[in-house]
């Protein structure tokens, strides 16, 4: 979903991915800035659904997530953490 057609959507939906790694930098800005601004939970992710590269995203939490309830409560409570990891080097948090 385009940044631009959430703008009366806030309360229909958990989080925001604000960091894709196939996205351009500029989409990833807007994103970022669009749930900064609103007050969105954000998520990442990495768009790899056909073919592997080395650049890749990834939510990370300090303990097991077992649900997927679980999840939305811990994003919902900032207890996760979003990394990121270009090709050649290793996974950083963001």
């Amino acid at each position: 979903m385009a940044v631009l057609e959430v703008k009366n959507l806030k309360k229909s939906f958990d989080g925001m991915e604000v960091l894709n790694v196939k996205s351009c930098k500029r989409a990833n800005d807007v994103a970022l800035l669009y749930a900064d601004l609103n007050e969105i939970p954000k998520t990442c992710g990495s768009d790899c659904h056909h073919n592997m590269d080395n650049n890749l995203c990834a939510m990370g939490s300090e303990v097991k997530i077992n649900s997927v309830s679980e999840f939305f409560e811990k994003l919902k409570n900032d207890e996760l953490k979003m990394f990121k990891k270009d090709e050649g080097k290793d996974f950083y948090e963001v």
